[in-house]
């Protein structure tokens, strides 16, 4: 028996088009996706960036201050280092406005400023940057395969100068090869710039998987000619030696220019060739990935108290100190006024910096001891002050 079926006749293609999914933005290039890498890349998910205080927020030590003659040091803005070899900087964080176009738009409030206080000048030996030295286990262990020239690295930031010219960024890799990846930043006076920048990896670099010095990002505004050379070259690995001819000569218009300024926001460094929206963490996250490289107590008068402690001997006052978070490193206590308070007696002792006695990697707790003490009994409980309203410092930086 036969039997027959009829049924209106329809369009094939419109049929298979239903059988498409919707998948929104980005979302055919997700589906292609072969690793959970290309994924954070598109949706920019996840930890990515590898700078801390990238968006300048953090400034423990201060705000602001003047720094003059030959120093590499951290003043203000925590994780940030600046270097000058002569003349006077002032190095500060500074707030942006609905004026700032560019940066303001992207949800940045704050920023790094270095002003050429005194026009520091165009000496063959001079320089002036800003840098952030990366934790050497943070590379090795984020995703990027450094010793490959198919795996990137990607740099962005936003710049800005007051004197025209073109500045010279900066990857280097601190394993003793004096491999560096710098490129050029051509700005306008006083217009905020978006730069961003990918960069491979070097089959000549190591990278250490501990706490030390991996990587230095340097944002530089002058280099006097003791370390350049019109030899030097652009946007690839140069292995030049000791710092010197690391890339063709600079213009000097801003070392010589008394009052110009040169400001960042926005830095982030993440794996992938892609550079994706800028990663804004909690202000408390970010304070608390500072504090692994510098912690501080501040004093007012002898009323803050640092910690309790027991007494060796009649002369020192071993104590314990609470950390926010585990330093990186065993750190460089500052000297201050102290005041330290037994039972029966209390002895002061001014301009004394006390010796680190216990630091652990994984301890949130840290062993000071106090020399120099007079009056005191042996295995007596003690508690430790701040006197004259001093600060301690407990420096861990790279």
């Amino acid at each position: 028996m036969t039997v027959n079926v009829s049924k209106s006749a329809f369009n094939i293609r419109e049929k298979l088009s239903e059988l498409d999914k919707p998948t929104g933005i980005k979302g055919t290039e997700l589906m292609r996706s072969e690793t959970s890498q290309e994924v954070r890349d598109l949706i920019g998910s996840g930890r990515k960036n590898i700078i801390i205080n990238g968006d300048f927020q953090i400034a423990q030590r201060s705000t602001s201050n003047n720094t003059t003659g030959a120093q590499s040091t951290y003043h203000t803005l925590d994780r940030w280092m600046t270097q000058i070899q002569s003349g006077t900087i002032t190095e500060s964080q500074q707030s942006l406005s609905s004026s700032d176009s560019g940066p303001w738009q992207k949800g940045f409030r704050r920023y790094m400023r270095i002003l050429n206080q005194s026009g520091i000048g165009a000496g063959a030996a001079q320089y002036a940057e800003i840098d952030q030295r990366v934790e050497a286990q943070d590379i090795a262990n984020s995703g990027w395969d450094y010793t490959s020239g198919s795996s990137y690295i990607t740099l962005s930031f936003w710049i800005r100068a007051s004197v025209a010219q073109n500045y010279i960024v900066n990857m280097y890799a601190n394993d003793g090869t004096t491999r560096h990846f710098p490129f050029e930043v051509a700005l306008r006076a006083n217009t905020w710039t978006k730069v961003t920048k990918s960069i491979p990896g070097n089959s000549g670099i190591t990278v250490s998987n501990d706490n030390g010095n991996g990587i230095t990002i340097s944002f530089i505004a002058s280099y006097g000619t003791n370390y350049t050379s019109n030899s030097g070259y652009f946007d690839t690995w140069n292995t030049t030696g000791n710092g010197l001819n690391r890339w063709p000569d600079m213009a000097t218009k801003w070392a010589t220019t008394t009052n110009a300024t040169f400001d960042i926001t926005g830095v982030q460094l993440e794996v992938g060739s892609i550079a994706t929206e800028f990663e804004h963490r909690p202000y408390a996250e970010e304070l608390a990935l500072c504090q692994r490289y510098y912690q501080q107590v501040v004093g007012y008068s002898d009323m803050v108290c640092v910690g309790p402690g027991r007494s060796n001997g009649t002369t020192n006052a071993p104590f314990s100190v609470p950390l926010s978070v585990p330093l990186r490193a065993s750190p460089t206590i500052n000297s201050c006024n102290w005041a330290v308070f037994t039972p029966h007696v209390q002895a002061n002792i001014n301009n004394h910096t006390p010796a680190v006695t216990k630091w652990d990697e994984h301890n949130n707790v840290l062993v000071l001891q106090i020399s120099g003490l007079s009056g005191m009994t042996n295995g007596r409980s003690l508690t430790v002050f701040l006197n004259s309203g001093h600060a301690l410092s407990m420096n861990a930086e790279l």
